[in-house]
């Protein structure tokens, strides 16, 4: 009866074995993780990117319906409809001639400012 319960030639996952999957899964893991980690940064980068890029339209149609005004805080254009991303600063100063606007998030590494043409300059934050 009881050779009748044995099976011969049974086969399982060894010790070794296991430990060989565990061990390449280690390694996949410290490959991968160092590059999604980094695409945080990226994330909080485009966030303040599209921020001022929003910031400098709503300007355009602050300028369009205020001919001369001068902005001096961001206020005039949240109270026209612009709306700031949670943890992105933005500032924004001048005249149709002479405007500023700057943007970056406080875990991104890159500073983005628009002039009153609307050229865009990406800078390395500290």
């Amino acid at each position: 009866m009881s050779q009748i319960l044995r099976k011969k030639n049974v086969k399982g996952i060894t010790v070794v074995g296991l430990i060989l999957v565990i061990v390449v899964l280690f390694i996949i893991a410290a490959i991968a993780l160092p590059y999604f980690m980094s695409r945080g940064k990226h994330v909080c980068n485009a966030s303040s990117e599209a921020d001022a890029k929003g910031a400098y339209i709503v300007a355009q149609l602050y300028f369009n319906d205020y001919p001369g005004e001068s902005i001096s805080s961001l206020e005039s254009l949240t109270d026209i409809g612009f709306r700031q991303t949670k943890a992105v600063n933005v500032s924004v100063s001048g005249n149709q001639g002479d405007l500023d606007i700057t943007a970056y998030h406080n875990s991104g590494d890159k500073t983005y400012t628009i002039d009153h043409e609307g050229t865009m300059v990406v800078e390395e934050s500290p």
